[in-house]
């Protein structure tokens, strides 16, 4: 498909064929395709988010960052009215509308991360292309002062510092992946 339209050929000319053997098989793997488009276009959607705002991405502004990155008009993701014209929303509904797309993209992205997709695709995280901090953690750990130090847990004494970061984040990694 790509070299074709590297080639010019117009975009409902580049056709994918695939050959099965029954109706089932094929239904299968059109919903596996569909499920790899779809997790392509959220990758490329939370790459330009990152790549246009230079910061990290919290779970709290993920959602609105990718949206913004997608800069969809308001056309492809509501419903158009009877006649097939395009619905005009006042600004409370389009906010409310625009918010409901932001909470469905979290949620395709969080999925992403647990690798709840029906194809077998690994997450950015396991492809190195998404790094998992956790805010505070290193200032909790390392601070300076009373207020900023974890020393309220006995099962940490006797760790330096650093064994005790490790060890956390790979509490939290495991509560984050299995649960």
């Amino acid at each position: 498909i790509i070299k074709l339209a590297e080639g010019g050929e117009a975009p409902e000319k580049r056709k994918l064929l695939t050959f099965v053997d029954a109706r089932q098989d094929a239904a299968l793997q059109a919903g596996h395709f569909n499920d790899f488009i779809r997790i392509g276009k959220i990758r490329a959607a939370i790459y330009k988010a990152l790549k246009n705002s230079g910061e990290p991405m919290t779970f709290t502004n993920v959602g609105d960052r990718v949206f913004r990155a997608l800069n969809l008009p308001t056309i492809v993701y509501t419903k158009p009215n009877e006649d097939g014209t395009p619905r005009h929303l006042s600004p409370i509904m389009q906010k409310k509308v625009d918010n409901v797309l932001k909470d469905f993209l979290t949620s395709l992205i969080f999925d992403d991360l647990a690798g709840n997709w029906t194809v077998m695709l690994p997450n950015l995280e396991e492809c190195a292309m998404v790094n998992i901090d956790y805010e505070y953690l290193h200032d909790q750990i390392f601070g300076t002062t009373e207020v900023e130090r974890f020393y309220d847990i006995p099962e940490l004494d006797g760790m330096t510092d650093d064994d005790k970061f490790e060890f956390l984040t790979q509490v939290l990694d495991y509560f984050r992946h299995q649960l």
